[in-house]
């Protein structure tokens, strides 16, 4: 078994405040013995104020179990005066890295050149009709690289924050929701 956590989290706080009042949310995971900490969210971690989604392998944290147990919280200091605000939604566990349904979507998009450098071009086999669009970019460990919306222009580059070279998943979203994935290469 290769559970993957999958979730979507908001958070917001200001970050014109002393580091000991920021605020955070902390995404924990136990098996009733050891505690890890899969995201510690703060006011300098990508994607804030908007929702990112996550693709977690279990076993890169702690050893699968059946008495796993997910922890969200927000730590919200005592007198700091901040607004705070946090969401977690889109909860599952999936075996592998994905839960979408690859027989009725199998070519929502192509990417080019595959292997490569690291950046690539985007091919949307279809048409977007104006939909938000925005794709994923995960290292072999689950880690997220990078949240790219989709612009819509030929010859656009995306992947420009892939450094290291190996195998990377590229999650493509319409409205907010993973159609389709596909693997990509970065060599020398």
């Amino acid at each position: 078994m290769d559970p993957y956590i999958n979730y979507a989290r908001w958070f917001s706080s200001p970050s014109n405040v002393p580091i000991a009042n920021r605020d955070t949310l902390f995404i924990r995971l136990t098996d009733g013995v050891n505690t890890v900490t899969l995201e510690a969210v703060s006011h300098t971690t990508p994607g804030i104020g908007t929702w990112v989604n996550q693709f977690i392998k279990v076993s890169n944290f702690i050893t699968p179990g059946a008495n796993m147990q997910l922890k969200v919280f927000i730590e919200d200091k005592i007198n700091s005066g901040n607004y705070l605000e946090g969401a977690f939604d889109a909860f599952s566990v999936t075996e592998g890295f994905t839960g979408v349904n690859e027989n009725s979507i199998l070519e929502a998009f192509s990417i080019y050149p595959n292997p490569g450098n690291g950046t690539f071009q985007l091919n949307l086999n279809g048409n977007s009709n104006g939909e938000s669009m925005y794709l994923t970019i995960y290292d072999c460990m689950g880690r997220l690289i990078s949240t790219e919306e989709i612009v819509q222009n030929e010859g656009h580059l995306y992947g420009t924050k892939i450094r290291v070279p190996g195998l990377y998943i590229i999650g493509l979203y319409k409205d907010g929701s993973l159609i389709s994935t596909k693997k990509l290469i970065k060599s020398n």
